[in-house]
This record gives structure tokens, C-alpha cells and sequence, in this order.
């Protein structure tokens, strides 16, 4: 008796995470509300086959979910497995969107979320996240990310100076992103940040990503 409730629970358990997949992945953005709620009281593993799921739906519309699970005091619970999540969500939503453009229009259909998230990059501890939203940011205006990336290149100056010129693992990615995107702005000031980063890095790895691009940014720059 005991055993047969026990596949009966785990069947019925099996059938419920199926139908909150199926139900994320055909909703629109009516159902929103809904989605946070459930992102928030779901166990971990299960957040994240929701996560993926609300990427493979029509409707791109996200930015109240990922304002609405940033609340301060549903983060601090467990903040990696919530930034964990966040991050499931970027991947799934942002960049398996499809093409470049693709996921630009998804950026711009959701761009007071992808702001939202800039403006607390520097209170993210992971960092492969922190490497998402800045790659994001990549897609909106100069004016609108500028001091999120001045403010990301201090802190990747005090890591390098923390220590001795090299970036923990994780960093790295991050690093680069912040690269790539604060170059590709065509701002004069944080050319300027990045080359002080480069030049300040002993990181092999960190050079090695960003020597070409840092090449050719001395060459559009000082034209």
C-alpha cells in the first residue's frame, strides 16, 4: 500500500511539472501573473524546466516577470538558485530567440526589463548572468547603458587590482562581455576604461579573447 502511494504520488508530481510546462510554454502575456507566482513557489529544479519553457513560447513579452522576480525579498532566499533561474530564463527567452535581429526585437519588446536588470548588475553575484544582461544591454541605445557600464568597468578594475592583475574563473566571460559591448558603443570614455583594463591584465586567458578586438578598436579610435 505504501509503495503503490508512493508511485502514485510521483506519477501524479510527473503529470503536474508537465502541465505547468505545457501551460507556460502555449500562455501569452495574460498570463504573466500567473507565471510569477508560480516561478516563485516552485522547487528549484522545476523552476528551471519552467524557465525553458517560457522561451519557447509566441509571445516575447517578459519584462513584468523578470521586474516582478527581482523583488528584494523573494531574492534573498536563496540567491544563487534564484539568479540561477534569471539567468535560464535570459538564455531561453533572449538568445535562443533566433537570429541577431530576432533577438533584438526581444530586447526592445522587454527593454524597461533589460534595463531593470542593468541597473543592478553590480548587485548579481553570478556572474555568467551578470555576462547575459551586459551582452543585452549591447542592443539598446549608448545613452541608455552608458553609466551601467562605467560603473561595471570599477568593478572590474578592482578585481584585477584584488588580484594582481587576474580575474577568477567565472569573471572572465564577464570581463569579455563588458568588452565587446562597452567597444561596440563607439563611446570614446569607455574605449578608454577598456583599454585601461587590458592594459592593467595579466589574465592570459582575458588578453588572448580580447587582443583582436582591442587591436581593432585602436584603430577605429585613433583614426
Amino acid at each position: 500500500m505504501i509503495i503503490l502511494s508512493f508511485f502514485l504520488f510521483t506519477s501524479l508530481w510527473i503529470h503536474s511539472n508537465e502541465f505547468l510546462v505545457d501551460y507556460i510554454s502555449s500562455s501569452d502575456r495574460n498570463d504573466n501573473e500567473e507565471i510569477l507566482k508560480i516561478l516563485r513557489e516552485l522547487d528549484f529544479n522545476t523552476s528551471i524546466e519552467c524557465a525553458k519553457a517560457l522561451g519557447s513560447r509566441t509571445d516575447k513579452y517578459v519584462e513584468d516577470i523578470i521586474i516582478g522576480y527581482l523583488d528584494t525579498r523573494v531574492l534573498k532566499e536563496k540567491l544563487y538558485e534564484k539568479e540561477h533561474i534569471l539567468r535560464v530564463i535570459l538564455e531561453y527567452m533572449f538568445f535562443s530567440a533566433g537570429t541577431d535581429d530576432d533577438t533584438r526585437f526581444v530586447v526592445l519588446l522587454n527593454k524597461a526589463g533589460v534595463l531593470f536588470l542593468c541597473e543592478r548588475l553590480g548587485k548579481f553575484s553570478n556572474s555568467e548572468l551578470k555576462s547575459k544582461i551586459i551582452l543585452l544591454s549591447g542592443y539598446l541605445r549608448k545613452e541608455d547603458i552608458s553609466e551601467y557600464l562605467i560603473l561595471e568597468s570599477d568593478y572590474l578594475l578592482k578585481e584585477l587590482k584584488s588580484n594582481g592583475g587576474y580575474f577568477e574563473k567565472g569573471i572572465i566571460s564577464e570581463a569579455v562581455s563588458f568588452m565587446r559591448v562597452s567597444i561596440g558603443t563607439g563611446d570614446p570614455i569607455l574605449f578608454e576604461q577598456c583599454l585601461t583594463i587590458f592594459e592593467k591584465a595579466r589574465d592570459r586567458k582575458f588578453i588572448k579573447k580580447t587582443k583582436t578586438l582591442i587591436k581593432k578598436a585602436n584603430e577605429v579610435f585613433n583614426k
